[in-house]
């Protein structure tokens, strides 16, 4: 889809599908049957246009029709994974917007970090991991982790360690958890960790500073 991203068919689309979810009305059928049109015309191109359009769209109607409508197909959860479909802030706001409409996206996405976490480590693999990471950080409860701990914490890579520490302490609010990222030989996981502090409970993290 990367040619396609400045592509006349595109911007189209983009303007046909944010003119129907600004007039969609629960109970007119019309905007519906656009909706639909547009889907079936080019299905590709039409998930990485409802991607623009819900990136930027106020809750609505009309946008949570359409990520719902999205959201039945796989296609959107990997789409929001993929750096040449959309901009990592245009996933997490697709992401989000799906979390509050009630779409089921989670699950695709844990799929992916298991996945990702798998087999040899590259820079590549690293990139992708950060990715998932960010968009679970928006969109999960503190229950997707327990999974993940282990391995992400174990990974090779600096930067994912840091980033998981961040996320999941911030997730979890497990003050001994998060106090055993502070004894982390890594600096940066560390610093993820006071980070992950601030907020809580001044009583019960006060020992763990002084320390």
């Amino acid at each position: 889809l990367g040619p396609m991203n400045t592509s006349d068919t595109l911007g189209s689309l983009v303007a046909d599908i944010s003119k129907a979810v600004d007039t969609f009305a629960e109970n007119d059928s019309n905007a519906k049957q656009v909706l639909n049109h547009l889907a079936s015309s080019d299905p590709a191109v039409f998930f990485a246009a409802g991607i623009r359009v819900l990136a930027t769209a106020r809750p609505s109607e009309g946008s949570r029709y359409l990520i719902l409508a999205l959201a039945k197909d796989k296609r959107l959860s990997i789409g929001l994974l993929d750096s040449k479909i959309c901009t990592i802030e245009e996933a997490l706001a697709v992401a989000r917007a799906g979390a509050e409409a009630g779409a089921q996206l989670q699950a695709t996405f844990e799929i992916a970090l298991t996945k990702a976490l798998q087999g040899q480590a590259s820079p590549e693999k690293a990139e992708r991991i950060l990715r998932i990471l960010d968009i679970l950080g928006a969109t999960c409860g503190q229950g997707c982790w327990n999974s993940f701990q282990v391995e992400l914490m174990a990974y090779p890579d600096k930067i994912v360690r840091s980033k998981a520490a961040l996320l999941i302490g911030r997730s979890t609010r497990n003050v001994a958890w998060i106090a055993r990222r502070l004894l982390d030989r890594d600096p940066r996981v560390q610093a993820s960790a006071v980070e992950a502090l601030w907020g809580l409970d001044a009583e019960e993290v006060k020992p763990h500073f002084l320390s």
